[in-house]
């Protein structure tokens, strides 16, 4: 089962893994660098957001069809922030393509360091 634990695990991993694939960018192809910076960094806000509302779902705090709606409403957003970006400001549409693939890489790490995480003993509970 996914736990915030885990969700954050793979945020940070998200992040590190937007890092590296920016310096690599910027070395291999100095064009797709911002590119790679603003679709990692659209990535991480989208499951920032992500992590936030289904937290919130799970807890109960507000009517669950209206986080659903919230999230189609994000993800509607999400597109055409993405499209606005590669047919108006003209960034590169690769590297954006690249830096969203940060979060594949994220979510890959924080399952390999889950696997060598020892399970926690029924009935304990960590924050």
């Amino acid at each position: 089962m996914v736990s915030p634990r885990v969700l954050t695990l793979i945020s940070l991993y998200q992040l590190a893994g937007l890092l590296a694939f920016s310096v690599l960018c910027h070395v291999m192809w100095p064009e797709r660098a911002l590119g790679t910076i603003v679709g990692g960094g659209l990535m991480a806000l989208n499951f920032w957001v992500l992590r936030t509302v289904t937290a919130k779902a799970l807890a109960g705090a507000k009517p669950k069809l209206a986080l659903l709606l919230l999230l189609v409403v994000k993800m509607a957003l999400m597109g055409g922030l993405l499209a606005l970006l590669v047919v108006i400001v003209r960034i590169d549409a690769l590297g954006l393509v690249i830096g969203m693939s940060s979060l594949f890489v994220g979510i890959a790490m924080a399952t390999v360091h889950q696997s060598f995480t020892p399970a926690e003993p029924a009935g304990s509970q960590t924050s």
